[in-house]
């Protein structure tokens, strides 16, 4: 549990101090037993990453990766 944790906080980092201008919010979103990321950008839309089926057997780089694709294809969309 102490290597998921601590892969949910690399990646908030990671969003938050890259200042990426198209990301106004970053939250964490729990339903059920589910977690996600939650991206709100400038443009009004919200990216959900499920960071529960995310962060199974994932380093936190690649955890990032996903996070950084759901956020490139919801801003090319």
């Amino acid at each position: 549990m102490v290597v998921y944790e601590e892969g949910i906080e690399f990646c908030l980092w990671r969003v938050q101090f890259l200042a990426w201008e198209e990301v106004v919010d970053v939250k964490l979103s729990k339903i059920v037993n589910q977690e996600f990321l939650v991206l709100t950008l400038q443009n009004g839309k919200k990216v959900e990453i499920n960071i529960m089926d995310s962060q199974l057997n994932r380093s936190n780089d690649e955890i990032y990766s996903i996070i950084l694709e759901s956020w490139y294809r919801a801003v090319e969309e």
